[in-house]
């Protein structure tokens, strides 16, 4: 897991990259939760770029219907950084 001290954008605080990588962990193990959060949240919700990311490859795979887990969201990350 990234340590949040090392992703830690300015004016961001621990606490906040913790809830961050708390929401996302959550999303990408739970369809249910991955629909919760990607209804109520926004991709500007989240301070740092790498959680933006997550987030957005999260609510693509859940709008497409895929299983939601740790494989669909790293394939949806590595399609979106090649193009």
């Amino acid at each position: 897991m990234t340590d949040p001290d090392e992703i830690l954008a300015p004016g961001r605080t621990r606490d906040v990259a913790l809830a961050e990588m708390a929401v996302l962990g959550t999303a990408i193990r739970s369809r249910a939760a991955a629909e919760a959060v990607t209804a109520i949240l926004a991709e500007d919700c989240f301070a740092g770029a790498e959680h933006q990311a997550v987030f957005a490859a999260v609510r693509h795979v859940t709008e497409s219907g895929q299983p939601v887990d740790e494989t669909s969201v790293l394939s949806r990350l590595v399609a979106a950084e090649q193009g």
